[in-house]
C-alpha cells in the first residue's frame, strides 16, 4: 500500500518519535528535504540487498534490547517482501 490511504501502526513509541522528528526536520528545511529525496531516488536505497540486511540487523538489535518481539520482526520482514524490497 502506498499513498494517502496507507494506514499503519508504529512498532513502538520510539519509531513514532523518530518519524515525527524526521518529518519535522524535512518539512522545516527544503534543501535537506530535496537532497534527501534526490539521494533516495538516485541511489535506489530501498531496492538493495544491503537495505534488507540492515533492516534485519536493526530488528535483531531491537529484539536483543527487548524493545520488540520476534513476531514483530517477522511481520516487518513479511511487509518488506510484499513491497518487493
Amino acid at each position: 500500500m502506498y499513498g494517502s490511504k496507507l494506514t499503519r501502526e508504529h512498532m513502538s513509541e520510539g519509531f513514532l518519535k523518530l518519524e515525527k522528528g524526521l518529518v519535522k526536520i524535512l518539512n522545516k528545511n527544503m534543501k535537506i528535504r530535496s537532497n534527501f529525496e534526490f539521494s533516495i531516488k538516485r541511489k535506489n536505497i530501498i531496492n538493495t540487498e544491503y537495505y534488507r540486511m540492515a533492516i534485519n540487523r536493526g530488528y535483531d538489535m531491537l529484539i536483543n534490547m527487548a524493545l520488540i518481539e520476534l513476531s514483530q520482526k517477522q511481520l516487518g520482514m513479511k511487509i518488506l517482501e510484499e513491497m518487493k524490497i
